[in-house]
């Protein structure tokens, strides 16, 4: 773990444009998709305390970031916490914010990577991240490649 960088990443808890939930506690005992211990789970937590009690969260852990965005789509499940492509994607498809989340994710490199190496990595993200907040609609397109192959027609990466 590196622990002199890490992100915030924005997220939610959606739910479909035609369901009954529009504010945080009407997802008391609706199962809401979050990955197994993970920055979904933890923040769809957080998020919920505030409106719910302990006993009326109802997380329910459904596989990968991805997985998730099907069983949405699918409607096999009432609610889901999501960040970045899965969210905008979702957002994409009439899906609504309950409630805003963030985590914070951090940076793993395999021991044997040399400290300097990592130090340059860093520069260079730090570097990239200042041309893509300059000029964003240059770089959008690159998103495309980080979306499965069956999600890429049913989004437009132009619109994160």
């Amino acid at each position: 773990m590196w622990g002199k960088a890490y992100s915030v990443c924005e997220a939610a808890i959606v739910v479909p444009g035609d369901s009954r939930v529009f504010e945080p506690g009407d997802l008391a005992r609706t199962d809401i998709a979050v990955g197994y211990h993970s920055g979904s789970h933890y923040s769809a937590l957080q998020a919920l305390e505030v409106f719910l009690a302990p006993e009326e969260i109802a997380l329910k852990f459904v596989g990968s970031s991805w997985s998730r965005v099907d069983a949405a789509l699918a409607r096999k499940i009432p609610a889901v916490n999501v960040w970045g492509a899965q969210l905008y994607l979702l957002e994409q498809h009439g899906f609504r914010r309950i409630v805003s989340t963030t985590f914070m994710m951090a940076f793993m490199f395999h021991r044997d990577v040399e400290s300097a190496s990592v130090e340059g990595y860093m520069r260079a993200l730090i570097r990239a991240q200042a041309d893509i907040d300059v000029e964003p609609e240059r770089y959008k397109h690159y998103f495309i490649n980080e979306i499965p192959e069956r999600f890429r027609d049913k989004v437009d990466v132009r619109r994160f």
